[in-house]
């Protein structure tokens, strides 16, 4: 069965500890989910806010020529900083970080080794 419910990080834990600065949250959006963003935290604002910025990304190419999209850590857009809410949700049992980019777009918080470990894992999971 799955299960979701929705609650502010305070609930679970504080979001310095969850999200240290360099952490990562990554977004798949558009027609067909092609679209790939990642933010990187930068700093904490209270409890339960983090400071995020949006990344660049490059296209690498695996050995059967696929197409994945990467963050180029420490490489941003812009220099806007935008203030998150951290949220969790509850999926079966596992406790799911993310912040709300806009609306439909929710950034899920991933595991910086398996991004650049497997590409394999830009799906979400």
């Amino acid at each position: 069965e799955f299960v979701m419910s929705d609650r502010t990080v305070s609930k679970v834990a504080d979001a310095k500890s969850i999200t240290p600065v360099g952490s990562v949250f990554h977004s798949i959006w558009g027609c067909g989910a092609r679209t790939n963003n990642y933010y990187e935290v930068v700093g904490h604002k209270g409890s339960q806010t983090i400071l995020v910025r949006e990344l660049r990304t490059k296209i690498i190419k695996d050995d059967k020529d696929r197409e994945f999209n990467l963050p180029e850590m420490g490489s941003y857009y812009n220099d806007t900083v935008i203030s998150k809410k951290l949220m969790c949700s509850e999926w079966d049992g596992k406790e799911k970080y993310f912040i709300k980019i806009a609306q439909g777009e929710s950034a899920y918080l991933k595991d910086r080794d398996t991004i650049f470990s497997s590409p394999q894992l830009e799906l979400m999971d």
